[in-house]
């Protein structure tokens, strides 16, 4: 997992550049290699800093599962060790 990226999101891509999002929407997609991701079901997640969820540049994908129930699994671990690192960085924080 890429360091602070904490936003997550499951993901279905359904042909080249094309993927369904969490909310049934079909979204373009582009990456900076140019290259297309291979159909199947993705956690996308995206850096603390975006204010938005765009499948661009700032996107990190990590797949493909064949089946949903795999993606979902590796988004609730991924969800979990982030919070498990949020708990730790706010307790090793200097009292104010």
């Amino acid at each position: 997992m890429e360091r602070d990226y904490d936003q997550f999101e499951l993901v279905h891509v359904i042909k080249p550049f094309r993927l369904i999002d969490s909310d049934s929407y079909e979204r373009v997609y582009w990456r900076r290699d140019g290259v297309a991701l291979a159909p199947g079901y993705y956690v996308a997640s995206w850096p603390a800093h975006a204010n938005q969820r765009r499948f661009n540049e700032e996107v990190a994908f990590r797949g493909p599962f064949r089946e949903r129930i795999a993606a979902e699994e590796v988004l609730q671990q991924m969800a979990t060790r982030n919070a498990h690192l949020h708990r730790a960085s706010v307790a090793a924080a200097p009292a104010r």
